[in-house]
């Protein structure tokens, strides 16, 4: 697990922001869905559809280099249980929240939240995200974000991609897929974002707990 300055980052994705920074398998956190389109031999696809009432959850390391892979540094071991550090270069966390709301008629949109710093041990809030992840057309009513595994398990790409209809969803989900980009050229109707290793993009949905609600990760 991953210690040193763990109070800096939430909880439940420590180990896995710490897996991004490492390249480390992430194949147990997902449950695949395969998809009907065409693939190759050295790619696995895995994507989550936003539905309307979630909220999307996406925390962003701050460093005092560029980038968002949080440097470790030394390994020791206790038992088997294999620890790492963060680096002087990690000074912190935001957290940002978008609200994924219905349309009038049929597909989803997004609505910035609230989002809030954690530097040094001091939480502030912010009334801008800090990276403006889900800069979509207005066009866009559907969209997705997709797992994309290449090569190995060990190689993991996220891709957000949007659309004014199902079919061209389907369509840029094959070309992100098949690593073909001119799907992928934005217009006033699609969108692709790929998501830059070390952010953690994470939908959730309202579930009870003991009686009580809360946030949950959708997978």
């Amino acid at each position: 697990m991953c210690t040193g300055r763990r109070s800096q980052f939430p909880r439940s994705l420590t180990q896995w922001i710490c897996a991004l920074s490492l390249c480390c398998s992430l194949t147990a956190c997902v449950k695949h869905r395969p998809v009907h389109v065409a693939s190759s031999p050295d790619a696995d696809l895995d994507y989550v559809d936003f539905n309307a009432k979630w909220r999307i959850r996406v925390v962003v390391p701050i460093l005092r280099i560029p980038g968002y892979i949080v440097p470790t540094t030394g390994a020791t071991t206790e038992g088997h249980i294999l620890e790492f550090t963060a680096d002087k270069e990690y000074v912190g966390y935001e957290t940002e929240y978008y609200s994924v709301l219905p349309r009038h008629t049929t597909g989803v949109r997004l609505k910035f939240a609230s989002a809030e710093d954690v530097i040094d041990g001091k939480t502030s809030v912010r009334t801008q995200p800090r990276l403006q992840m889900f800069n979509l057309p207005p066009a866009v009513k559907y969209i997705r974000l997709v797992h994309l595994i290449r090569q190995s398990g060990s190689d993991h790409n996220m891709v957000i991609v949007g659309a004014a209809n199902q079919n061209t969803l389907a369509l840029l989900t094959a070309s992100v897929l098949s690593n073909d980009s001119r799907m992928c050229n934005s217009s006033d109707e699609t969108a692709c974002i790929p998501v830059p290793q070390g952010i953690a993009v994470v939908p959730e949905e309202k579930t009870r707990v003991n009686g009580r609600a809360q946030w949950r990760p959708v997978r």
